[in-house]
């Protein structure tokens, strides 16, 4: 376990958070990149694309705590954490068009958006399935020892 501010985080918890996050990122990255590939450069250096990635990762990862998609218990149920993950991808996918109605310069323009939430979508699952089947393996399990003869 990990402390961090006074509490204690499983390493299997910040494994799957730091992972999510870099699934976001680099979802959007490479949409940006295959939709406009011929100015990536300029939208991402320029007109605030890393900001705009940074700003949808957080979004995803706040919608995936909200959901509590992070709860190592409730991993074991395969088919409730597919309908939390469905749910947080419909929520993002609103929550940008409505932030990209008002705030124009939020979220990446055109159909690098789209393409980004395509590329999530595939990306969340596979890194989810990937996920369960790492810590289920020996080396991420958490040991405990109990100790004492009591009650």
């Amino acid at each position: 376990m990990i402390r961090l501010f006074n509490v204690y985080y499983p390493v299997r918890t910040l494994i799957l958070l730091v992972g999510e996050a870099l699934v976001v990122w680099t979802s959007f990255l490479v949409a940006i990149w295959l939709a406009r590939s011929d100015d990536s450069y300029i939208v991402l250096n320029f007109e605030y694309g890393y900001y705009q990635i940074l700003f949808i990762t957080c979004i995803v990862l706040l919608f995936s705590h909200w959901f509590d998609l992070y709860d190592a218990t409730s991993l074991s149920a395969r088919w409730d954490q597919l309908f939390r993950l469905l749910l947080v991808l419909g929520l993002v996918a609103f929550s940008l068009a409505a932030l990209g109605f008002l705030f124009p310069r939020a979220v990446p323009a055109g159909d690098s958006g789209l393409l980004g939430l395509l590329i999530l979508t595939i990306g969340l699952f596979v890194w989810r399935s990937t996920y369960i089947w790492l810590s289920r393996q020996p080396y991420l399990r958490e040991r405990v020892y109990v100790l004492g003869t009591g009650e």
